[in-house]
């Protein structure tokens, strides 16, 4: 049916765009400016019926878009969700390790302090002899560097631990979900 058939007889009876419910059956104002129906745009050749066909088409590639958007952020906040656990899980699962590995970090930051420190004091104490012309000059102990290459071991050895007690939980939590998909 072409517009300008319909649009001789000014009624919106048995219109295919009332009937499809695309046009609220002409001019409406919901407090506003009106809102005109979509026939006010027609070309006197348009068909109703591709045009309905088409406007029907449109509207269900767009609500499959929103559907998939709508499952694709459901999704990514499902997965993320997941992370989050999955981490939890595994601070808790290396707890013992993850403390270790703090501890020697501390360990570590607290000597290197001191061997700065310590080699600040024998640079003024030298810089001092120095200006007096004094022979006299000072040196960090080796004991407090050597314990500053001890607590870089350790907290490399930590480190290691923390990292096979990770892979090891990784790999439990694999063979876990392997388990369930077969049953």
């Amino acid at each position: 049916m072409l517009w300008k058939d319909f649009a001789e007889k000014e009624s919106c009876d048995g219109c295919p765009l009332l009937e499809n419910e695309i046009c609220p059956g002409g001019w409406k104002c919901y407090g506003n400016e009106p809102i005109e129906p979509p026939c006010c745009s027609f070309a006197d050749d348009t068909d109703l019926d591709i045009w309905v066909e088409r406007f029907l088409i449109q509207q269900q590639k767009w609500e499959e878009r929103e559907d998939r958007k709508i499952r694709e952020e459901r999704k990514k906040k499902e997965r993320a969700e997941k992370a989050v656990e999955t981490r939890r899980e595994m601070r808790w699962y290396c707890r013992g390790e993850i403390r270790e590995l703090k501890q020697a970090e501390k360990a570590l930051q607290a000597q290197k302090a001191v061997e700065r420190l310590a080699s600040d004091f024998a640079e003024a104490i030298n810089f001092t002899n120095e200006m007096f012309r004094y022979k006299e000059r000072k040196q960090v102990k080796p004991e407090i560097s050597a314990e500053v290459k001890r607590l870089e071991e350790e907290v490399a050895l930590a480190k290691e631990k923390y990292n096979a007690k990770r892979t090891e939980f990784y790999a439990k939590r694999k063979a876990e979900s392997k388990e369930i998909d077969r049953d």
